[in-house]
């Protein structure tokens, strides 16, 4: 009589576990597995960020972003200024928020704007001096400031609260100026 080999002689009760286990495995491969490489095609999607190498260019133009917003940057003129106007603009940028709700205060308003240098870093932004557009509209107290991003033929303004994380509000620049 040969003694079988180990490999191929089971016992009844290790077998059934055994093809459990792989039907566990194969659901876990076949569903979970599939699941996460969604999850993280959608959650590991690059975001705009802000261009630190100078390449980036402002253009004055028109820009939209989220919640209607929209502004207007106006060529510099002949007294060197560049004025800017705004529509649907938040009255603060940090009531931006990345969930895609709608800043409750917002206003339409004109001022000037600057393309300058990032404080302390490499890259640019653009600086917006803004007012509203009467005695009691509610508008910003202080400057606010945008990063730039994209390419010079196709500019990003970045409203970014978290220099580590995406942008708050994107705006693209549209039409040909």
């Amino acid at each position: 009589m040969s003694m079988k080999s180990s490999a191929a002689w089971r016992a009844p009760g290790r077998l059934v576990r055994t093809r459990a286990r792989k039907v566990c495995l194969a659901v876990a491969f076949l569903v979970v597995l599939p699941l996460g490489c969604v999850a993280v095609s959608v959650l590991g999607e690059e975001c705009p960020r802000p261009v630190s190498d100078g390449s980036a260019v402002v253009r004055a133009g028109t820009y939209e972003g989220p919640h209607g917003m929209r502004i207007v940057l106006s060529p510099p003129g002949k007294d060197g200024k560049s004025a800017a106007a705004v529509e649907r603009w938040p009255v603060d940028l940090d009531d931006l928020d990345a969930d895609g709700e709608a800043p409750q205060r917002r206003f339409d308003g004109t001022g000037t704007w600057s393309d300058e240098p990032v404080d302390g870093g490499d890259g640019r932004r653009v600086r917006l001096g803004l007012k509203g557009g009467g005695l009691w509209d509610d508008s910003p107290s202080r400057a606010q400031y945008l990063a730039v991003g994209g390419t010079s033929s196709a500019p990003l303004l970045l409203a970014q609260g978290d220099p580590d994380g995406c942008a708050d509000a994107v705006l693209e620049r549209v039409g040909g100026g």
